[in-house]
């Protein structure tokens, strides 16, 4: 889905599963409370969320972008989250694995 904005909806009434952060499937749930949604935790053998920040090249010198990427960077490290700058090839595969499910 291009847009999280559309999830809510999108999912609102079904037996369709949207696999985020807590702390943003609080916020949907607490924001949309007529789309009757909830939050269960995730199978432990998914693992920790793996998050990265992803851009296209021509934007990979832009100061500004650059500063975007650093500002979240800095707060994700205060906060634990551990964000790589590009995932690994290992990593990628994972989410290819995950996603063929």
């Amino acid at each position: 889905m291009p847009e999280y904005a559309l999830v809510p909806p999108v999912i609102a009434r079904t037996d369709l599963i949207f696999t985020t952060a807590r702390p943003y499937a609080e916020f949907v749930v607490d924001r949309y409370p007529d789309y009757d949604l909830r939050v269960v935790s995730a199978p432990r053998e998914f693992g920790n969320m793996r998050l990265y920040l992803l851009w296209h090249e021509r934007a990979h010198k832009s100061p500004a972008n650059r500063w975007v990427r650093n500002l979240i960077r800095d707060v994700s490290r205060r906060y634990g989250a551990d964000l790589q700058e590009r995932p690994t090839p290992a990593g990628m595969a994972g989410l290819a694995e995950l996603a063929a499910v």
